[in-house]
């Protein structure tokens, strides 16, 4: 999958930016990164709010190995019926673009705290 790929098949739920990152490839839609694409795998920005959804539906977490640790980060498997289904794609990237909403506010909150 490639990016004209990746464009087509978010199109249905929003105009989205790919770019190349960590030998894959990051999506982002208004500047918040909801998707990335690694080893023929998508994931979905996720949080502690959503991430019961996608464990509900059996959806993987991202993960890689950093010093020999296995580390899971905020992102969990786009459902295989997503690929098909653009209501279902709408669905699920709702959900991931507000936990990327979600975690730029928690940023911003950080950042105004740290800079006072």
């Amino acid at each position: 999958m490639d990016r004209a790929d990746l464009e087509d098949l978010f199109a249905p739920a929003a105009r989205v930016e790919v770019r190349r990152m960590f030998g894959g490839h990051g999506v982002f839609d208004g500047g918040l990164m909801v998707a990335l694409l690694l080893k023929g795998v998508i994931y979905l920005k996720c949080d502690p709010e959503t991430a019961p959804l996608f464990e509900a539906e059996g959806l993987e977490p991202f993960r890689y190995e950093v010093k020999g640790r296995i580390q899971a980060i905020g992102y969990r498997q786009l459902p295989e019926a997503a690929h098909d289904d653009p209501e279902v794609l709408v669905q699920w990237y709702g959900l991931a673009r507000s936990a990327a909403l979600r975690a730029a506010a928690r940023k911003a909150k950080t950042s105004r705290r740290v800079k006072a």
